[in-house]
């Protein structure tokens, strides 16, 4: 059974986001968390806290408008941050 506890709908939580595409690190600003190229430069990960599940759709939709392709969004556990390496 897993220990990890994950916060409810309308409760602040960190967000890893995984998108097709690069963004530099000065994005992260813009987003409002860091911003993670892995080292082909095919996948960027953005890893950001945010208020709720409204505030989650709103990024999506953001990254939609700016025609990036949106490949995994991970809520993390309450405690723990996203990690500083991407997967392959």
């Amino acid at each position: 059974m897993n220990d990890l506890q994950i916060p409810a709908l309308h409760e602040p939580a960190i967000y890893q986001i995984q998108i097709h595409g690069i963004l530099d690190e000065s994005w992260g600003d813009y987003f409002g968390g860091q911003v993670v190229t892995d080292a082909d430069g095919v996948v960027t990960t953005l890893c950001t806290p945010l208020m709720d599940q409204a505030a989650l759709v709103g990024l999506v939709n953001r990254l939609n408008g700016m025609g990036l392709r949106l490949l995994a969004v991970e809520q993390m556990p309450i405690g723990k941050n996203c990690s500083k390496e991407t997967t392959k």
